[in-house]
């Protein structure tokens, strides 16, 4: 995915990212799906909680080209999990956004198992359709700053996907709040559905 070096990073401020711990403090291991790489602060931030990481790092088999989905992706170590596993968190960073539409259904199948009745998710979607698309890479500095860094790898075509396509898609979540932010990226809160 490239260097994840210090110049190149930006720390943002996440109004709902603070929403995404409340109600958390009686779980006794916190359970955390990542689908990006992990990141030093993100590694750092968890360090304060008893938890399993889990970093799947799904950006690396992303389909390059022309490929479709044809629902047969495996979406990494999501299918390799225990059938016990559940996740209480889900970053899914801006990854949902190379997923064309039968790749973004077969991924809300092989990550259903592993939602409870109290998973919440982050996300980022799009308002302006437009708008540049950089390659990036997420993590959690603090319970209310994001840090972004910019990575020179070449990733896939982008299909940005709004607040409603997303919701209509992604079954095993009830879409809560959102947060427009600069870039016309929009910062995206949703709890189990």
């Amino acid at each position: 995915m490239g260097s994840m070096d210090d110049k190149h990073k930006v720390v943002e401020q996440s109004d709902l990212l603070p929403l995404l711990f409340d109600g958390l403090d009686g779980v006794d291991v916190l359970t955390v799906f990542d689908v990006g790489p992990a990141v030093p602060e993100t590694v750092d931030f968890f360090a304060q909680f008893k938890c399993k990481l889990f970093f799947a790092d799904l950006f690396s088999e992303l389909p390059t080209g022309e490929q479709s989905g044809d629902g047969v992706a495996d979406f990494g170590d999501l299918s390799t999990y225990s059938n016990e596993t559940r996740f209480d968190i889900c970053l899914f960073w801006d990854y949902l956004n190379y997923l064309d539409i039968g790749t973004l259904r077969a991924f809300n199948l092989a990550l259903t198992p592993y939602i409870h009745e109290d998973t919440r998710a982050h996300c980022f979607g799009t308002f302006n359709r437009r708008a540049p698309v950089s390659s990036q890479a997420f993590g959690i500095r603090q319970i209310d700053q994001l840090v972004i860094r910019n990575v020179p790898a070449h990733r896939p075509p982008y299909h940005p996907r709004g607040y409603a396509e997303l919701k209509d898609i992604l079954g095993c979540f009830r879409f809560s709040r959102s947060t427009l932010l600069r870039e016309g990226r929009l910062e995206i809160l949703m709890y189990a559905s």
